[in-house]
């Protein structure tokens, strides 16, 4: 059975220490019957927000240090060590440079959200919001409020950062209840109906896409595809 070696490079939540905790469980990996060691993994999960990027990319190279310093003293032991995984989609451009590295964790971000966008930044880089909720204007009780149909049941609710509707994006989320989410408009902003559809952008896409059973795929206004969620509520 290949086994893959968590190491603790900062963010405090899984794994070994670096250097000779994670040599030791290496050795007796490879000692036992049944058993080999496929690699070693780390996630510097706690430097995806650091700013500015100077700073991302020092604590990155940190991070990462003791993972491939524990590569090189297991190798040196004999034991061979095949994957080397580490990075995520915060601090990518960053992990993938470093020599000693086969296999980045980035992911996350494959469709953007604000989180990734603005907590991490990757805005600067060109990325672009691929996925968002479509919702209804359900009511309009006064002018500056606009209520919907998406709430925390459709979207995730982060205090942190907020869901952006496009093309509103003066919008301001209130709040979210299980059916229906309350926005602030400007006075000034582009007026919305009853029976309107919004698109909206959700804070942190990967507590949104558990929700939904499939995705639909537009291309240029027109549904090209649509992709079933095959993973969703696969927690045991």
């Amino acid at each position: 059975i290949p086994m893959v070696v968590d190491i603790n490079i900062g963010m405090d939540r899984t794994g070994v220490s670096p250097g000779r905790q994670a040599l030791e469980l290496a050795r007796s990996i490879d000692g036992s019957e049944g058993l080999r060691l496929a690699g070693i993994m780390g996630y510097e999960g706690h430097v995806l927000t650091a700013w500015p990027n100077e700073d991302k990319r020092a604590q990155t190279v940190a991070a990462l240090d003791g993972l491939l310093e524990s590569r090189q003293l297991i190798e040196a032991d004999g034991i061979p060590v095949g994957i080397v995984s580490g990075g995520g989609s915060g601090n990518h451009m960053f992990a993938a440079v470093l020599d000693g590295l086969t296999e980045l964790q980035a992911g996350g971000a494959c469709f953007m959200d604000p989180f990734y966008g603005e907590l991490c930044h990757l805005e600067e880089l060109g990325f672009e919001y691929a996925l968002t909720i479509l919702a209804t204007v359900t009511s309009r009780p006064i002018p500056e409020r606009v209520i919907t149909d998406a709430g925390f049941k459709t979207l995730s609710a982060k205090e942190e950062w907020h869901a952006v509707v496009l093309g509103h994006e003066d919008f301001e989320l209130v709040y979210l209840s299980a059916e229906h989410g309350v926005w602030l408009r400007s006075p000034d902003s582009a007026p919305v109906m009853i029976g309107e559809q919004l698109e909206i952008i959700p804070d942190y896409h990967d507590t949104t896409t558990f929700r939904h059973d499939k995705f639909i795929g537009l291309r240029d206004g027109v549904v090209e595809t649509v992709i079933p969620l095959l993973a969703r509520g696969r927690l045991q």
